[in-house]
């Protein structure tokens, strides 16, 4: 009841004009800790003379509390962020020594999308660190977390996060989440951590994350393993066991479901329960209607690589409005990866190619090697010999020539042999396989050479002379 009174808007205003830092604090965080809402109050916090008057007279615990709650209600404060940054607040969140302090007010900053440059310093400045890794784990996996969310550089905390007693303190006193968290934000940060990987997947571990973690502790922490190339034998062999899956698909949205596909399929390995689950029509119905661009094309291109069939999944990828949306909303990359796995599983998708053909040139022209590679091979090895799509593709010949890897060139030039698209596109033919052949051979496998083969065959057929070099033209021989 008291709460509801707070909100009205006189009352708000006698709060705040007549309350104190800690009245604020303790007020908004009691809101934020039972759920509820608070728009005006919240609003009133945020608003200049207020947000001076906490920074400048309340206490670090009081500022970290607020800013906790302001981001645990979904509220962008970004008056009382901008206050907080300020070096000499920084520093007095610092100078206090209350670690839980620092790391729950780099959290909110994060949560609320707002920037902290001063702080992000703070945090990974040398004391700091030493004195974080001896926190709760809690602390230390929101830390790295927010820092990882920001995109800022942790060059300290990153450099101790691996530490032999930090992970142990993590994978023994944390919980699923901050275990996520940390593997998240250092697969997020591009960094190895192998003796972390390596705690995470004793079995021990494992079945606190399978059995006490929520879908998206699960799917964020064989996500990371599999973003940073690491092994995880025991977290893999229970991802596809039938309690697991059914708490992913049951009580997961449909980045977990999809995020945890996409790197069961990174990793090599087969999850029949869970594509098979993911398959249900009131799943994929969830996949389409719930997700992005990005969380389909990732469905489906992991089932495409654990080479499982799809039913309906693959119905719906090629239908108008899923299709529009695609398009219109996703990557290249999305499009490109949805593509590659329709051509993978050798599903006719009319609806799909017609929706890439209406846009290819900015596809493509946005698209980087992989993606522009991807796609051309796909619509040649399906028969879709689209013309307006393979013109878009020898349109940024050269930017790929110069960009793209070996099996990126080498897929596009197997493609316009197929499609009967390379004496109309002689120059680009002539620019893509003189850059083949200046590459290092053995990056290209069996099946590479036979389709280089192929090209020089057709182009022979066609009157045009393609020069291999000694070593390549040895190969494709063999």
């Amino acid at each position: 009841m008291w709460f509801e009174v707070l909100e009205g808007e006189s009352v708000v205003q006698k709060f705040v004009r007549e309350g104190n830092p800690q009245a604020f604090s303790n007020t908004i965080w009691a809101r934020a800790t039972l759920g509820l809402k608070g728009t005006a109050l919240a609003s009133a916090i945020d608003t200049k003379e207020v947000a001076e008057y906490l920074v400048r007279e309340g206490k670090p615990q009081e500022i970290s509390n607020t800013m906790w709650a302001m981001a645990k209600m979904g509220v962008e404060a970004r008056i009382l962020a901008s206050a907080v940054d300020r070096e000499e607040v920084v520093e007095k969140l610092v100078q206090d020594g209350r670690l839980q302090n620092i790391a729950n007010t780099i959290w909110a900053m994060a949560t609320m999308g707002a920037e902290a440059r001063n702080l992000a310093s703070a945090v990974d400045r040398k004391d700091v660190v030493q004195k974080l890794v001896n926190a709760f784990p809690q602390d230390i996996s929101n830390a790295i977390w927010a820092m990882a969310t920001m995109g800022a550089e942790a060059r300290n905390l990153a450099s101790v996060i691996d530490r032999k007693d930090v992970v142990h303190k993590l994978v023994h006193q944390g919980n699923p989440q901050d275990i996520s968290n940390t593997m998240w934000a250092v697969a997020t940060m591009g960094l190895e951590a192998r003796n972390l990987a390596s705690a995470i997947d004793r079995k021990e571990v494992v079945q606190k994350i399978v059995l006490q973690g929520n879908p998206q502790d699960i799917a964020n922490t064989i996500w990371a393993v599999a973003t940073m190339g690491a092994e995880a034998r025991n977290l893999a062999s229970v991802i596809d066991r039938k309690d697991v899956v059914h708490k992913l698909v049951h009580q997961g949205n449909p980045q977990d479901i999809s995020n945890t596909m996409w790197a069961v399929a990174t990793m090599g390995l087969e999850a029949r329960n869970l594509a098979s689950a993911a398959d249900r029509e009131d799943v994929v119905q969830r996949l389409v209607k719930e997700g992005c661009p990005q969380t389909l094309a990732n469905a489906i291109w992991a089932m495409a690589t654990m080479g499982v069939e799809s039913r309906n999944l693959t119905i719906v990828v090629d239908r108008k409005d899923v299709v529009q949306k695609l398009v219109q909303e996703g990557t290249p990359q999305n499009v490109s990866n949805t593509i590659w796995a329709m051509s993978a599983m050798k599903v006719e998708c009319p609806g799909l190619v017609n929706g890439i053909k209406g846009d290819a040139e900015r596809i493509i022209k946005n698209g980087n090697s992989q993606a522009v590679s991807n796609i051309a091979y796909a619509f040649a090895d399906l028969g879709y010999y689209e013309k307006r799509v393979f013109d878009a593709v020898v349109g940024q010949a050269e930017r790929i020539a110069k960009g793209g890897n070996e099996q990126s060139l080498n897929n596009i030039l197997w493609s316009l042999a197929v499609a009967g698209r390379m004496k109309e596109n002689e120059r680009a033919v002539e620019v893509l396989w003189k850059e083949v052949n200046r590459m290092d051979v053995d990056r290209l496998g069996e099946k590479d050479w036979t389709e280089l083969k192929l090209v020089s065959l057709f182009a022979g057929s066609e009157g045009m002379e393609l020069e291999a070099g000694e070593v390549h033209q040895r190969k494709m021989d063999e």
